[in-house]
């Protein structure tokens, strides 16, 4: 399923209630950043959730915070990936199984703030330095577990990048099986 426009704008969606889509979740190329507001209790359930340019994923106000689940496309591919801009999460429930990467941002920061993140066979967190150099993940809050994958500031293609870092200002990271490189 593909969705907006190429003029440019900054995209708005949100999420109530239960959503299935049986295969990859796409954002328009030539928009602008992606945002998607996951209602209370809400639940997006698809192969994979892709953008060409920034994504930001908001949780909203409450005691159940709504959810994303990846499934993998064709035993691999991204659970979440951004092409420019990065990739913000700010609230909710992440789970992603299935994926070799697990959240990917191709040029651009990977920030965790206020949310529950389950990264399960392969995957992990990849900032990729893969054009113009320099990706890093922050983590502020949340609790993140990972099986079998890594959190990974890359120097992009070819090591050409300059790579990135990795800053943990808070939450409860657990890594099993990968590693943080």
């Amino acid at each position: 399923a593909s969705y907006g426009t190429d003029n440019g704008d900054d995209l708005w969606y949100y999420v109530d209630g239960s959503v299935e889509i049986s295969e990859t979740l796409l954002f328009s190329d030539g928009s602008g950043s992606t945002n998607i507001i996951l209602c209370n209790g809400a639940s997006l359930k698809v192969e994979y959730l892709e953008a060409n340019n920034a994504i930001n994923i908001y949780r909203q106000g409450g005691n159940t915070p709504g959810k994303i689940t990846t499934t993998g496309y064709n035993n691999g591919g991204y659970g979440l990936y951004s092409g420019y801009g990065g990739l913000s999460i700010y609230g909710g429930t992440i789970e992603i199984s299935g994926s070799t990467e697990g959240i990917f941002s191709s040029d651009g920061n990977i920030t965790i703030a206020d949310c529950n993140i389950t990264i399960s066979d392969k995957g992990g967190f990849t900032a990729w330095a893969a054009r113009f150099g320099g990706g890093d993940i922050i983590i502020n809050s949340g609790n993140i577990t990972i099986t079998d994958g890594d959190i990974y500031a890359s120097k992009g293609e070819n090591d050409s990048g300059k790579g990135g870092n990795i800053t943990i200002n808070g939450g409860e990271i657990t890594v099993d099986g990968g590693k943080f490189w």
